[in-house]
């Protein structure tokens, strides 16, 4: 067995020299550590400032608030329960694309196992200072076909171009051959899935360059769309090469600097559209335009620092967790009273077959402009949940998120654990150190939309949390104060200058990519996901 797993790590790590051979400015290694002596840790996805979630729950730091945070959990759990509440500003889609964003963006101490080790877990963490900001599709294309092979169609010519997918099987329980791995989506993105590289071993199933990209199936389904653009990007390329002259590296960096300023035009003009207040996306949009910082920097000066990323992973981002919605419709294969639920598109992903045909998505149920229940031949589509306290059930399951430290459960539980052993315990000292100025709701606000939202928490534990507030509470709040659409004020700095960071720092890239687009597609780069879904469309039927 041992030597079946070490062939394995041998395929994915490969052989020879480390060679990032477009975006060695992108790739860095982790300096010595006491986790990693060596300092020869690879990294493959987004680095995540702060404690994991699993070492905030180990810490012995805010021991005395978690009876209230476990209490504060289950009444976020009932809140959900008693109140669905329909975003209509944002689409489900776009929970599942912001995850997909914050794993390009993030690092979260995600790595590649190392030769010799075959047991070794990939959570050894990354510190801050190694950070990289740049919205670059790392976890999507990973350092590159010579060093990740498997990631890449093996069939064509060298160096390979198109990232690998497998088409979704006829029925359950199938088991994909690698023969079975495909580059192109002849039937569109629903019927693909990540390829799975070695049956009997679930935590390898997946062949993606960022294992948290099949943590569940809809964030790996995501990634198959975009790998889906990718190949047929790649088309498109391949055929304006000169004959005679083919170079598969220029195809490759080509298809991924057009595929690049699509995807980041999208989060600027799209995503962050929906998700932040107006105001600041106005600033954001503009801080872009000029490719300056001027005016975008809410929380400080010069570039992103550890203590803004930390607001932003552990806590203004972690709204994501409460826009998830319970069951959705996916597709005709499914009855419309009978939607896919949560735990079983978290299950589905890590099951060694492929999902078959009965999983496909149609993806207009999930990426839509306008606020209609019904597709306009009348298929049932989903929205996010709007933004404010609650979780739903299946994050609040101890199957899923278990109550290690004895105390509570539930991924709430843990992101208030997490966003106090990150030094955010108290949203008024965190703004008075890093925001100065900035109006906060009041205690006494605080409370009552706390009594509004949660009426399963006491009066004590009101008070309580509105006095000493973690900011993971805060941004949910002051969310719900604006009527639950989008992020308020706060959260919208934090978010905005996190992500405004990676798209200034690329623009000049994108710039290029915009114009490839003009030059080789014939159109301009979409900057909504219908844009890009009917771009797709026009591909590959």
């Amino acid at each position: 067995m041992f030597s079946d797993v070490r062939s394995v790590f041998m395929q994915v790590i490969g052989t020879g020299p480390a060679r990032d051979w477009w975006s060695t400015r992108h790739r860095r290694s982790a300096p010595p550590s006491a986790e990693d002596p060596g300092g020869i840790i690879m990294t493959i996805g987004c680095r995540l400032y702060g404690p994991q979630p699993a070492r905030a729950l180990e810490s012995s730091a805010t021991q005395d608030r978690r009876p209230l945070f476990a209490r504060l959990a289950e009444a976020m759990k009932d809140a959900r329960r008693d109140a669905p509440d329909d975003n209509p500003r944002i689409p489900s889609g776009y929970t599942y694309l912001a995850q997909f964003a914050a794993h390009d963006l993030v690092f979260s101490g995600v790595t590649r196992p190392r030769l010799g080790d075959p047991g070794q877990a990939p959570s050894a963490p990354i510190s801050p200072e190694h950070a990289n900001s740049a919205l670059d599709l790392g976890s999507l294309y990973g350092p590159g076909p010579d060093i990740r092979p498997e990631l890449y169609q093996p069939a064509g010519r060298m160096p390979r171009t198109r990232l690998a997918l497998a088409p979704m099987p006829d029925t359950e329980r199938s088991f994909l051959s690698r023969a079975a791995w495909t580059s192109t989506a002849p039937q569109g993105p629903e019927f693909c899935v990540l390829p799975r590289l070695v049956a009997q071993l679930p935590e390898m199933t997946a062949v993606t360059a960022d294992p948290r990209n099949n943590l569940h199936y809809l964030i790996s389904q995501v990634t198959v769309l975009f790998a889906c653009v990718h190949n047929a990007v790649v088309d498109r390329v391949e055929a304006r090469e000169p004959a005679g002259s083919y170079d598969g590296a220029r195809v490759l960096a080509t298809a991924r600097t057009i595929v690049l300023a699509a995807y980041r035009d999208i989060i600027l003009h799209d995503f962050l559209a929906r998700l932040l207040d107006d105001a600041t996306h106005a600033r954001v949009v503009d801080a872009c335009a000029r490719a300056s910082f001027d005016g975008l920097r809410l929380l400080g000066s010069g570039s992103v620092d550890a203590p803004v990323s930390r607001a932003f992973a552990s806590a203004a981002y972690r709204v994501g967790h409460t826009m998830a919605r319970g069951h959705y419709a996916l597709s005709a294969q499914f009855a419309e009273n009978k939607p896919a639920s949560l735990s079983r598109l978290i299950s589905l992903a890590a099951e060694p077959s492929a999902p078959a045909r009965i999983w496909s998505l149609e993806w207009d149920r999930f990426f839509f402009d306008d606020t209609a229940p019904r597709t306009p031949d009348g298929r049932l589509r989903n929205f996010s949940h709007l933004i404010k306290p609650g979780i739903n059930l299946t994050l609040h399951d101890e199957g899923f998120f278990p109550g290690d430290d004895g105390v509570g459960r539930g991924l709430a539980y843990r992101d208030m654990v997490r966003c106090a052993a990150d030094g955010m315990d108290d949203t008024d000292a965190f703004v008075a150190a890093r925001m100065p100025g900035v109006a906060l709701l009041e205690p006494a606000a605080r409370e009552a939309l706390l009594a509004e939202r949660l009426p399963g928490l006491d009066a004590a534990d009101r008070a309580a949390l509105a006095a000493r507030m973690p900011l993971a509470l805060y941004v949910l709040l002051e969310a719900q104060h604006a009527g639950g659409h989008h992020l308020g004020p706060v959260a919208s700095a934090i978010v905005g200058e996190v992500f405004g960071a990676g798209l200034i720092e690329s623009e000049a890239e994108t710039a290029r990519g915009r114009a490839l687009w003009r030059d080789i597609l014939g159109q301009e780069a979409p900057r909504r996901m219908t844009g890009l879904l009917s771009f797709l469309r026009t591909q590959t039927h």
